[in-house]
């Protein structure tokens, strides 16, 4: 085959625009076509409307150490939560546990028309992520996206979202937080008793006549020195019968005493941990900053009929296109050959 035969088949040589001239009049047929076949499709696409409600994450900090711990200068109630943050709201706002509150409140099976399906579970979810989203933005907020036919629904279903979200996190933190609470109140009042225990052994040594050992002694052994060099005898007996009581009992009032005194301040802290244990599961922070809830929208988002029309068509065109150049190639190779 010669070079002039071959530059024929070359399709660089091919003059797209004179090609397109030439065949203007099937690429019209086919554009006009795919403009009204397009058109009829899309209006039997099912028209849905968009609420978005935008979610700040709070910090993750409990009540009692937000609120009640000194010296906490990072801690702020009004703190924004970190990228950390945004990645654990998304997975809650992701979680089984908050889609099937969605899901049961607003009886989706059988808004979607899905019950007497053959996998209803399965189109359920599969319809529940196509209409609902989350989008984390680049200011570390998320976006909830809902779609529905049902403008109504597209809002409330965004703005339950957005509170379900603070109960999930409740009910999470809150069965931690009642087990901690559980574990410090016992502990506390164990203690509460001991130290009852270690005030009632005291009373009962005072009563002995035991109320501080060191003072005492040194009181009673330099009256007992006194009693000694001015021979009073009676003086003598009665002292020594104390400093007896006092030898016999002053290492236990010394003992129970220093053992009361560390406790006292171990009741102190746990008092503290009680109270900061207790207010975590009687009062609860949400969990979001809410920028913008959700509204029914005046007019739909979707399809965009110009949109769907303008590509399908533009595709249609530029593949029939493809398919005139290639069935003119074939023909003009078949001719040479």
């Amino acid at each position: 085959m010669s070079s002039t035969n071959k530059k024929s088949f070359d399709l660089d040589s091919i003059s797209i625009l004179d090609f397109i001239s030439k065949k203007k009049k099937p690429l019209i047929i086919v554009i006009i076509i795919g403009m009204l076949v397009s058109t009829i499709v899309s209006f039997f696409i099912d028209y849905k409307y968009k609420s978005t409600v935008i979610l700040f994450p709070a910090s993750n900090s409990s009540v009692s150490e937000v609120l009640l711990t000194r010296n906490v200068a990072s801690k702020d109630i009004l703190t924004f939560g970190e990228e950390e943050n945004v990645e654990q709201m998304i997975q809650i706002l992701k979680s089984e546990k908050l889609k099937s509150k969605i899901i049961n409140k607003y009886d989706l099976l059988n808004h979607y028309k899905l019950a007497d399906s053959k996998y209803p579970q399965t189109l359920l979810a599969n319809k529940y992520n196509d209409n609902i989203s989350f989008i984390r933005t680049k200011y570390l907020s998320v976006k909830i996206e809902v779609y529905d036919k049902d403008r109504e629904y597209a809002s409330n279903i965004a703005n339950d979202i957005s509170a379900f979200y603070d109960s999930v996190m409740t009910s999470m933190h809150k069965g931690r937080a009642i087990k901690a609470f559980y574990i410090v109140e016992k502990e506390f009042n164990k203690l509460g008793e001991e130290i009852q225990t270690l005030q009632d052994s005291l009373k009962t040594l005072e009563k002995l006549g035991v109320f501080d050992f060191e003072t005492q002694s040194e009181v009673l052994n330099r009256a007992y020195s006194t009693a000694i060099l001015s021979n009073n005898k009676k003086a003598e007996a009665k002292l020594q019968k104390k400093l007896d009581v006092l030898a016999d009992y002053g290492s236990a009032h010394v003992a129970v005493s220093n053992l009361l005194e560390y406790e006292l301040l171990r009741y102190s802290e746990l008092k503290g941990k009680y109270s900061e244990a207790k207010v975590n599961i009687e009062q609860d922070l949400p969990y979001k900053f809410i920028v913008s809830r959700a509204y029914p929208a005046e007019k739909q988002s979707y399809p965009i009929r110009w949109v769907i029309i303008l590509v399908s068509t533009f595709s249609l065109a530029f593949l029939s296109l493809l398919i005139l150049i290639l069935f003119d190639l074939v023909k003009k190779k078949s001719n040479l050959d």
